[in-house]
Formats: C-alpha cells, structure tokens, sequence
C-alpha cells in the first residue's frame, strides 16, 4: 500500500494539503467521474430499447433513488468501517452494471435493466458520500473549502472529457462500445484506491443515532440539507436531459456543453478554491447558486452548439463554486465520528433533488417539450438565492472554519 489516510482527528493547520494520499484519491475520482459525467448518454439507451420521455426520466431518477435509499448504509459504513471500503464498493457497484446493460442490450427495458440501473445508483451514492467524506478528513484546519475545491478539481477534468468521448463511442462506435468503456472507467477507478490504505474511524465508538438525529433537525443543517436539494435541480436537469433537448433541436456536439461546464469550474476554483476559507461560504454560494440559473435560462433560448457551450461555462463557474462550498458546509457542521452520516444526508439531499427533477421534469416534457424544464429548474437557484438572502439577513456575521461554530 502507497498512502495512509485515517479518519481521526481533524488536521493541523501546519499540514499539507497535497500530499500522496490527496493524489490517490485525486485519480479514483477522475475515473469515476469519467464514468457518471456520461450518464446523461443513458437516456439515449432508454430511447434505443424503445422507452418514452417519461421512461426516460423514470430510468434517469431511479439511478437518484437507489442513490438515496443506500445512503443511510453508507453513512454508516464510512463511520462504523472507513472510506475505502466504501470507494470499493462504489466503484464495482458503478462499473459492473454496464456489462448486464452491454448483454441486454436490444431487448427491450426488461427487469433486468431496472435491477442492474437500481444497483448502478447505490454505486453513483457510495462513491459520492465517500469521496467529500474523504476531502473533508484530509483537509488541514482552516482549509476545506480549498481541499473541496481542489479535490472537485478531479472531476472538472473528467466531466471535460468523459461525456465528448462517450457522445463520439455512441455516435462511431454504438452503445456496446460505449458500455464497455464505462466498464473500464469503474474497474480502473476501483484499481487505483487499492493503492490507498484506510486505517478507518479511530473514535468509532462515538457514533451515536441520537447524535444525528439531533444534528440533522438543526437550523443550520437543514439550510444545507436544501441547498443541496436545490443544487441537484441545477445539475441534473442537463445531466438527464441534455441529450434529448439536443435532439429536438437537431444540435450537434451536446457533449460540449459539459465540456464548457468543466473549463469554466476549473477555472474558478484555481481562482476562487479559497473564497470560502475567506469571505464565508454564504457570502459564495450566493453569487454562484445565481450563475446557474443564468446558465438554465440560456440553455432554454439555445438552439446552436456555441450558446450550450456558452451555457456550460457559466453553468460550471456555478457549479465550481456552489458545490465544494455546500459540501465544506456540511462536513463543517458534522462532528468527526459522524461525518460520513451527515456528508451521506447531504449528498442524499442532491439525490433527492436530481430524482424528483428527472420524475417531474420527465413528465412535463413529455406533454411540453425539453425546452421549458430547463426554464422551470431555474427556479431551483431562485429559490437558494432567497433562502441565502434570508439567512444572512437573520444572521449576518461571518460564519466559517472548521467546527460547528464556525459554520456558515
């Protein structure tokens, strides 16, 4: 084994932030990433075995429900037994599924399909907790939002270039290809944590339901359990979506749009990774929950490749900001020995918010069309806007660092 990582006490101030296990990680989630930036290429398989648009959002929110319902399981897996484990199982629970997809394949949606897409979400949920669980442990002491953002960095990159390759093995090469190729990504992702020693929770014995049931009904807590509902709106809107929007305005090179959406998170997080550490996470996630639905409402008038490019950009200085500053909030407020239950809660809120999106909005278009779901999921950052607005209104002071207190 390469690196250690342990789930003790928080890190000192003095300690590095880059060190080898930040890199192993680093990797895993480029690969995994590699893998879930191509589920929106999903929607195209439902519609290749002959399901409706409102299959389509079915198919698309299942993957958000099994997500949810594992989590309280996973949660307590990253407490009771580390984050490794965890990584494991997510990255197998992701990876393998493709393979009954790539057998199935032309047979329609059989039982089959929905069972290996239930078990394909609980991967997608393992992998998501586990992984700010794991930016969060590692992160020194006054720096979380940076390591959230840096950490995120991984999966900027892999958004940039996972869904164009999957969109081009799709278009040249068929959906068998592209099954394999995501096959891969999971299996390779699952490779690279082996290289990454967990000693696990050092204070298991804290874990307590009581503690969290008391953390999750505070006021503080339950303004980031739905800012991270309302984030899920922004993101999986496109992510289910997208594809579809582009197919019934005959444009090309959808893929670019997440292209544009990881250079332009890229780009504010080198710039912007320590606002949060700086200014309050409030005082960020504000401006950026705006960006996207500036980025929605252009993607609503768009009929051209360069206007969904120009929406990905925004869309990622949204979402570059938006989501290390909610996911810091959550693990800020998360006592250590329950830091994987309450990053679970806030990961489960996004799915949450991506299942009813990917319900409602598939059953709108059904009737209306894709263009007007993607005008009606702005009103998810209207709505974190106001909620934010509110809060710093109540409670102006700057609020942020690494204990509960300290929250903003």
């Amino acid at each position: 084994m390469l690196v250690l990582l342990s789930q003790g006490s928080p890190q000192r101030l003095d300690q590095p932030l880059y060190t080898p296990t930040f890199f192993v990680g680093f990797v895993y989630n480029f690969l995994i990433v590699l893998h879930f930036s191509n589920n929106v290429i999903y929607s195209l398989y439902v519609t290749n075995e002959g399901g409706s648009a409102t299959e389509v959002g079915l198919f698309m929110g299942l993957y958000a429900v099994a997500a949810v319902l594992g989590r309280p399981l996973v949660g307590y897996l990253i407490d009771k037994r580390g984050i490794k484990l965890v990584f494991i199982l997510g990255s197998l629970t992701l990876a393998l599924p493709n393979l009954g997809f790539a057998y199935a394949l032309d047979s329609g949606l059989t039982p089959l399909v929905w069972l290996l897409r239930l078990i394909q979400g609980f991967g997608f949920g393992a992998h998501f907790s586990a992984s700010f669980t794991f930016a969060g442990v590692i992160a020194p002491e006054g720096r979380r939002n940076e390591s959230m953002a840096m950490y995120g960095l991984s999966g900027m990159v892999g958004a940039i270039i996972g869904p164009p390759l999957g969109e081009f093995l799709v278009t040249d090469h068929g959906l068998t290809w592209f099954l394999y190729f995501m096959a891969a990504t999971g299996v390779l992702g699952f490779i690279s944590i082996l290289f990454l020693h967990d000693d696990g929770p050092s204070r298991a014995s804290d874990f307590s339901l009581r503690r969290l049931k008391t953390l999750l009904f505070s006021k503080e807590l339950r303004l980031t359990l739905f800012l991270a509902m309302l984030l899920a709106v922004c993101f999986s809107t496109p992510n289910a979506f997208l594809a579809k929007l582009a197919s019934e305005r005959s444009v090309v090179g959808f893929g670019l749009y997440f292209s544009g959406l990881g250079v332009g998170g890229i780009v504010i997080r080198l710039i912007g990774g320590k606002w949060g550490d700086k200014f309050g996470l409030r005082r960020v996630l504000l401006p950026s929950f705006a960006a996207y639905g500036v980025a929605l409402i252009v993607l609503y008038f768009s009929h051209a490749t360069a206007w969904f490019i120009v929406a990905g950009v925004i869309a990622g200085v949204g979402h570059g900001l938006t989501f290390p500053a909610v996911t810091a909030l959550g693990y800020t407020l998360a006592p250590r020995s329950l830091s994987g239950s309450i990053m679970a809660f806030v990961t489960g809120m996004m799915d949450v918010g991506a299942a009813i999106t990917a319900f409602a909005l598939g059953i709108i278009a059904e009737s209306f069309g894709y263009g007007i779901i993607f005008l009606l999921a702005s009103s998810g950052s209207i709505t974190a806007v106001a909620m934010l607005y509110y809060s710093m209104r109540v409670r102006p002071e700057q609020l942020h660092g690494p204990t509960a207190q300290d929250a903003s």
